[in-house]
């Protein structure tokens, strides 16, 4: 499964959410269910933050929300105003010909 994100945060505090999502990255990469997760700036946008995530079964994105790591991050930068977002798609990977497209809550 991937998943594909976007979310935007006031322009000011954007260096101080992306610092908090170093570890939280470094971390979620060695976890069991992870193919590969970044989280970047956009190089257009000075507030909005873009993810990526590839997970080898739907359930590691729950087991990955549920780590440690990931809701000690929620903690840490649950001060920063979201000014939108967070929008999120999941694509299910298979059969070619399906898109397997759908939102995903928060």
């Amino acid at each position: 499964m991937t998943v594909i994100g976007r979310l935007v945060v006031d322009p000011a505090e954007r260096a101080e959410w992306l610092g908090h999502a170093g570890p939280l990255v470094e971390a979620t990469r060695r976890e069991p269910g992870i193919v590969d997760y970044a989280v970047g700036a956009d190089t257009v946008d000075d507030g909005t933050i873009i993810f990526f995530e590839r997970y080898k079964y739907p359930a590691a994105l729950d087991e990955h929300r549920a780590a440690d790591h990931f809701t000690r991050f929620v903690q840490q930068v649950s001060h920063i105003k979201v000014v939108d977002g967070p929008i999120l798609s999941a694509y299910l990977e298979g059969d070619p010909a399906d898109t397997g497209a759908s939102a995903i809550g928060d």
